[in-house]
């Protein structure tokens, strides 16, 4: 700090000023040195943070962070131009296993029965320090806000469960009878609660979604699942990822379709005939999936890569 303040102030300043001149460009005049003191013991205090282990990861050797506490790696690192370009674009789209395609190396090591070029998602998450209760109180919070706002029809991501091929899970939230048409139900009791075969933590909610699955893997093509998932199914809120996504979604194929929903009315057509004040105008689970079987859906790319960034968030 003396040494700055005697070359670049007092008299070797005055020095350097004489000899440049007036017409000297880029001169500087004044300088101002602010000194930092360390504290007796020397040290740079740092909050106390603990991760998880990054398993393996002293047998790993290529790295590629897709969000923070999220990483996948492989035992052997290849830069030929498709590694190359495959890490410059990122890894938020990798599935749990994924291999660059056209790697030169994989092929070579494939011929050998190897596989230590295929990328393994790792985890890596802040377990305790700064903002890391606070993070998770925000996510909890952030899922009862989505679930509470939804409507009828509204489209919405899930995390998916062990399913490699499909991160995130894409649905509809439509009415069921037994909550009086809504789609939602909320858990106001003093602690967890099972709903409709859902387990819904205190002041969650339990989602009534019509499954969509996609038609390729990594497309962002969607059609309404079938066989066991055919009908709308019970969830937690834990697991939902994004809401508000409705202008994302759009229909590519096929005709317009309604959801399911439950209205009280009273039609002046129906004066004259025995039916009562409560009528259901919209039909049935059954018509609704046979119209809308076969009809195909667009999520839109900024949306997929959203939902990958926060898969990894939900515990």
């Amino acid at each position: 700090f003396d040494a700055l303040g005697y070359r670049f102030s007092g008299e070797q300043l005055e020095a350097r000023r004489k000899k440049g001149g007036k017409g000297k460009k880029n001169q500087v005049d004044k300088y101002m040195f602010l000194q930092h003191i360390i504290e007796a013991d020397g040290e740079i205090r740092r909050p106390e943070e603990t991760f998880t282990s990054l398993e393996n990861i002293s047998s790993c050797y290529q790295f590629s962070v897709s969000n923070e506490g999220l990483v996948h790696s492989r035992e052997r690192s290849c830069w030929c131009i498709h590694c190359t370009a495959a890490m410059i674009n990122g890894s938020v789209e990798w599935n749990l296993s994924h291999n660059v395609r056209r790697c030169t190396s994989r092929s070579v090591g494939e011929s050998r029965g190897s596989n230590a070029y295929e990328f393994t998602k790792r985890q890596c998450a802040k377990v305790t320090g700064p903002s890391a209760t606070k993070t998770l109180a925000a996510r909890r919070q952030s899922r009862n806000d989505m679930a509470k706002g939804l409507g009828m029809g509204d489209w919405l991501v899930f995390k998916s469960t062990d399913d490699p091929k499909q991160p995130f899970w894409l649905g509809r939230a439509v009415s069921k009878s037994d909550w009086g048409g809504q789609c939602i139900k909320h858990n106001n009791s003093n602690g967890s609660k099972v709903i409709e075969g859902a387990m819904v933590s205190k002041n969650g909610y339990a989602i009534n979604v019509q499954w969509y699955t996609v038609k390729e893997d990594g497309g962002l093509e969607y059609v309404i699942e079938g066989g066991d998932n055919a009908q709308p199914f019970v969830c937690s809120n834990h697991s939902l990822l994004l809401t508000g996504i409705n202008e994302s979604v759009n229909q590519v194929t096929g005709s317009r379709v309604r959801v399911t929903r439950r209205r009280t009315v009273r039609s002046n057509q129906l004066e004259g005939f025995d039916y009562g004040m409560r009528s259901n105008l919209q039909t049935s689970e059954e018509d609704f999936f046979s119209r809308e079987y076969g009809n195909i859906w667009t999520l839109d790319k900024l949306v997929r890569d959203r939902a990958m960034v926060l898969v990894d968030q939900v515990s």
